[in-house]
């Protein structure tokens, strides 16, 4: 799925609201962030060599790492945000029920694994 492509799914499932733009630019950019660090890191590998010898874990993994989970609670929030509007449904936490990830939300933590 291409970033286009997700921004578009995102912007027509959930309803356009100020807060709703602000969470799927936030999803967006660390979407952008995690792939663009996806990619040095298939170029550059996931170990660096230092001057002084050994290996050390490329500081981009967690860069990844951090990307992915901020684009996954992102999308939570949005989707905590329009369970929330629908007309008679519940708004305390625990009358909700359990999240299920969507489509492309699945596709990018098989993507992580």
């Amino acid at each position: 799925m291409t970033d286009q492509q997700l921004e578009a799914w995102l912007r027509r499932e959930y309803p356009v609201t100020p807060a709703n733009s602000e969470l799927i630019e936030t999803a967006m950019l660390f979407w952008r962030r995690g792939r663009e660090a996806t990619a040095r890191l298939d170029v550059e590998g996931l170990t660096v060599k230092p001057n002084r010898g050994g290996l050390f874990r490329h500081p981009l993994v967690a860069v990844e790492r951090e990307c992915r989970l901020g684009f996954l609670k992102a999308f939570l929030a949005l989707e905590d945000t329009t369970r929330r509007r629908k007309v008679g449904g519940p708004t305390k936490p625990e009358q909700m029920p359990a999240r299920t990830p969507s489509e492309p939300a699945r596709q990018y933590l098989r993507r992580g694994a």
